[in-house]
């Protein structure tokens, strides 16, 4: 994995200064953010609070249609490595 970051293009271009980043529940990304941060000190690095899980059951609680227009919320499924393949939760549906 430190190889594979290294020599990552998007990470190697100067010009893109924001690493936004997910994994299921937040661990993963806590240390992968901190590997690239070693190798990229002028990144900037977000990551999603709790991983895509938190934000799909945050998600969930909140119909599309009742969003508020300033936000953004996801649609789709979310793929993941294991048998399901694909994350059950849409909109509580």
């Amino acid at each position: 994995l430190p190889r594979l970051l290294a020599s990552n293009p998007h990470l190697q271009d100067t010009k893109r200064r924001q690493v936004f980043m997910y994994c299921t529940g937040g661990v993963r990304c806590e240390r992968v953010s901190m590997l690239v941060h070693e190798l990229y000190p002028d990144k900037e690095i977000y990551q999603l609070k709790g991983g895509i899980q938190t934000y799909l059951h945050r998600c969930s609680e909140q119909q599309p249609e009742q969003a508020d227009d300033s936000k953004q919320y996801f649609v789709g499924k979310n793929f993941v490595f294991d048998p399901r393949r694909t994350d059950p939760v849409h909109f509580g549906k």
